[in-house]
């Protein structure tokens, strides 16, 4: 029977596995975390517009999303707030 150190030390592995894979390629890891990001932001109309359902890369959202301000983003923040 595995001792009780050697179950933890497991499960702290397992933990940080994602951790250490991340720090090991980052890139990797933010492209990721983006592609994960517009699933869900794809379903807004403002993320519709602009293409994210074709967005692959981090270089293809920087191309498809223009850095805006919050004046830009207002109207489709009240209106995506409408469907809440």
């Amino acid at each position: 029977m595995a001792s009780m150190a050697a179950i933890l030390g497991n499960v702290e592995r397992m933990a940080l596995e994602p951790w250490f894979q991340s720090i090991a390629d980052p890139h990797q890891a933010q492209e990721h975390t983006l592609l994960r990001l517009i699933e869900g932001y794809q379903k807004t109309q403002y993320a519709q517009e602009l293409g994210a359902g074709k967005v692959s890369s981090i270089e293809e959202f920087q191309r498809a999303f223009p850095v805006v301000t919050y004046t830009n983003l207002k109207p489709h923040a009240v209106l995506e707030r409408r469907f809440i």
